[in-house]
């Protein structure tokens, strides 16, 4: 009976270490899974991202984002070294030891990795974040509307994973404008046969993702939210796309305090718009970005104020006639007065015969 009380305790006393000592795992924890996560959103980096720069598994970045266990040493050095971060701050904070040996083929190892990955830009996105984006300014109701020059041919076509995301978010309230920029040149043009080919080209697979899109079974009941608008103007020499593939993206969101777009910026609120691109980077086609050129938070707002009021000025055929109260548009907002300003330069097309007749 002595032996049974005087044990008790030293038991005591050890539940009481094992308590502190998962407390402090617990902290390291933490503090390692909010560092992590604060410094890839702040540099606007996304799990898959991060992933693929650092050399690990997306589920592994999840995971080291989840307060639960810190991972190993080497990780932990290849995602500091993946987001420019000094290593042994990193590990420090997570309670990890690494050789400076093995540091230093980590780094080597990062170095080839970055020479070989595709470049990076400033507020670069992958499309799912993108379309992450837009779902949050559809979350309370309010539409948005999504213009797209398609310099380039579009990603989605040979995307699945992208063609279903936005699929997704025009059923849930998007509004799709899709510009072809190219016009039909016409017989006996003497612009060159690869030029028009090229034109050409483009404008059949914006035409075919339309119809996808048209198809598709999650835009089934909302098929009016979506135009491609095509130049009718002919002989008009467009440069082709660059080398990167861009395709200039504006997303029109809706105001949701006030319908006025009166602002201290002049006439309009340029907080209701967003103005990026798509762009696809030869040899990497199949790793689209979403770059951001205009966001009224981002530091070189007043800088690129003046790109958003070009943008603007080009998808006005899709702007003016689409009314943001209530996210609509319907034929006769591509009435007389619409053509008497834009109908000489674009023809809408709102279903898949209607474009087929366009192209032809």
């Amino acid at each position: 009976m002595m032996e049974v009380l005087a044990d008790r305790p030293i038991g005591v006393k050890e539940t009481r270490m094992e308590k502190n000592v998962a407390k402090s795992k617990q902290q390291v924890n933490d503090a390692f899974a909010k560092l992590l996560k604060s410094t890839r959103e702040s540099r606007r980096v996304t799990q898959d991202a991060l992933a693929r720069a650092a050399g690990v598994s997306s589920r592994t970045v999840f995971k080291a984002e989840k307060p639960e266990l810190v991972p190993r040493a080497d990780i932990v050095a290849r995602l500091a070294l993946a987001l420019d971060q000094d290593p042994k701050s990193w590990l420090k904070t997570a309670n990890r030891v690494l050789s400076e040996g093995s540091l230093a083929e980590l780094k080597t190892q990062s170095e080839k990795r970055r020479e070989s990955a595709p470049p990076t830009f400033p507020g670069q996105l992958e499309p799912q974040a993108f379309a992450s984006a837009l779902k949050e300014d559809l979350r309370d109701g309010t539409p948005a509307l999504l213009c797209v020059a398609y310099m380039s041919k579009p990603t989605a076509k040979s995307r699945s994973t992208i063609l279903d995301s936005f699929a997704r978010l025009i059923g849930e309230g998007l509004w799709l404008a899709m510009f072809c920029p190219y016009p039909k040149v016409a017989a006996g043009s003497e612009v060159a046969s690869d030029l028009n080919r090229h034109y050409r080209d483009i404008c059949l697979d914006v035409a075919s993702l339309a119809r996808d899109y048209w198809q598709h079974p999650l835009v089934s009941g909302h098929l009016d939210r979506i135009r491609v608008f095509v130049p009718i103007s002919t002989n008009v020499v467009v440069p082709p796309s660059t080398a990167l593939r861009i395709r200039p993206t504006l997303v029109k969101r809706t105001e949701k305090k006030s319908p006025s777009e009166n602002s201290t910026h002049g006439l309009f609120n340029p907080d209701l718009y967003r103005v990026g691109m798509m762009i696809d980077i030869p040899p990497y086609d199949q790793s689209p970005k979403w770059i951001d050129m205009f966001n009224p938070q981002s530091q070189w707002f007043q800088a690129s104020l003046d790109l958003l009021n070009v943008w603007r000025d080009y998808f006005m055929p899709a702007l003016k006639p689409w009314h943001a109260e209530n996210g609509k548009w319907s034929k006769t907002t591509f009435g007389d007065a619409w053509k008497d300003e834009y109908g000489g330069s674009w023809a809408v097309a709102d279903s898949v015969p209607e474009l087929e007749s366009l192209l032809r």
